[in-house]
């Protein structure tokens, strides 16, 4: 993992002279509630490269798991890494406007 991370930090900021940001967010909600946003029935023109089947990384509920521990382990290692928990005392997401709040409140 860290050799592809490695990998891909060299070809976005130094192959491609891609901006390094100032800092990246990822915003933490319960996995409960990313399932069920996998598994509900989804379309529109942003889905077209899929030509009428699904997306098999979504379709992945493990590797879903995968990522999130990727991205929650990113959080702990690099300095303009953010993550942002969105979930309530009671394990459900968070209302949208008390995850912007929370945004808000990293950035400044």
């Amino acid at each position: 993992r860290q050799k592809l991370n490695d990998w891909i930090i060299k070809l976005e900021y130094e192959y491609y002279h891609i901006p390094v940001p100032d800092l990246n967010i990822f915003l933490d909600v319960p996995f409960e509630f990313t399932q069920s946003q996998l598994s509900a029935e989804r379309g529109g023109a942003d889905r077209s490269y899929l030509q009428g089947t699904r997306d098999i990384h979504e379709d992945d509920l493990d590797f879903q798991k995968r990522v999130r521990e990727v991205y929650l382990s990113l959080g702990m290692k690099q300095e303009n890494f953010s993550v942002i928990d969105c979930s309530s005392e009671s394990g459900q997401v968070l209302p949208p406007p008390k995850i912007f709040d929370k945004i808000i409140e990293r950035i400044f």
